[in-house]
């Protein structure tokens, strides 16, 4: 006698923004929930934290308030997470330890370790993960350095660029999500270049600067001549 087949449960299919966590994911990265943008009949968007219409960061910052406790590094942690919430946004983590280098062209100041003034513009990037915003600010993705030493860590302010490569710092992907390019939103980010694209070494012209940067410290023996 045969026993009868249990039918078989219907795979959840995730939301675009939990299909580009698990993109980001397949790269190594650990990934950081960050609260979504919602509408809000008053204000036009608000945040999905509990602070709402007040919050000043909708889009911006984490799922969970103490970040180390909110990386998640598992397909199963990402699954479960954007199923039962899958408007959120996707962060990565940044700096040394997790692969990720940052270079953004607006103003990072709370960021920022190491002033350096530039004498001419940076010049084009290296073909390298892209996006650009509304606003016209962009940022690129690049491999950290590993000739940095780790008890740095620094954060370079290059007169109105940032490269951004604090530890345990992280950034906010765009949205895959089509509806929240109708949410209203101080700025919408694309991409130019995605996640397929593999991520550049730092550029000449960065790492000319970082070294040139006194108080970065002593460089590792390993830095680029």
């Amino acid at each position: 006698m045969f026993n009868k087949l249990r039918p078989r449960r219907a795979r959840k299919t995730l939301s675009p923004n939990g299909e580009l966590a698990l993109e980001a994911l397949s790269h190594g990265w650990g990934i950081v929930p960050i609260h979504n943008p919602v509408e809000d009949a008053e204000w036009g968007a608000a945040c999905s934290c509990e602070e709402g219409s007040d919050c000043l960061s909708e889009g911006q910052h984490p799922f969970v308030g103490d970040l180390d406790s909110n990386i998640l590094r598992t397909t199963d942690e990402v699954k479960r997470l954007w199923e039962m919430h899958p408007k959120l946004y996707v962060g990565i983590q940044t700096g040394a330890g997790h692969g990720v280098a940052v270079q953004l062209n607006y103003l990072c100041e709370f960021f920022v370790d190491v002033v350096v003034e530039l004498e001419e513009p940076l010049g084009p990037m290296p073909f390298t993960p892209k996006a650009n915003s509304t606003s016209g600010s962009e940022f690129h993705l690049f491999k950290y350095p590993d000739w940095l030493p780790l008890e740095e860590r620094p954060t370079f302010l290059l007169g109105s660029d940032a490269v951004v490569m604090q530890d345990d710092g992280y950034i906010v992907l765009p949205s895959a999500d089509e509806a929240d390019r109708t949410l209203h939103v101080p700025e919408h980010w694309e991409w130019e270049e995605g996640l397929d694209v593999p991520l550049a070494e730092l550029p000449p012209q960065l790492v000319e600067l970082i070294k040139s940067a006194g108080a970065v410290g002593a460089m590792n023996s390993g830095a680029p001549r």
